[in-house]
């Protein structure tokens, strides 16, 4: 963006950089105007999430609440199939 505002010209490095040059001013719109000599990048950048223990067991919990649901669901599964198996004999289910 720098780059087009220092030349004049957004659509020309978009096509330089083999992009869409609609996309690239509407990126430039977005901006706001004043900041962007000030971008550098560090206005993008976000602490990096650290997961604590308490993080990792809420996950773990979660993980075993979902492989429980998971294998009721799989067992409800092979007891429709062998139902409707026993109900409809001519029908051939996998």
């Amino acid at each position: 963006m720098a780059k087009g505002k220092e030349i004049g010209n957004m659509t020309a490095v978009a096509r330089q950089h083999e992009l869409d040059p609609k996309m690239v001013l509407r990126w430039a719109k977005q901006l706001d105007r004043q900041d962007l000599d000030q971008l550098d990048g560090s206005a993008l950048k976000q602490a990096a999430f650290i997961p604590s223990a308490a993080d990792y067991a809420a996950l773990e919990k979660e993980h075993e609440k979902l492989k429980k649901l998971y294998a009721e669901q799989a067992l409800e599964r092979e007891i429709l199939r062998d139902l409707l198996k026993k109900t409809n004999p001519h029908l051939r289910i996998k």
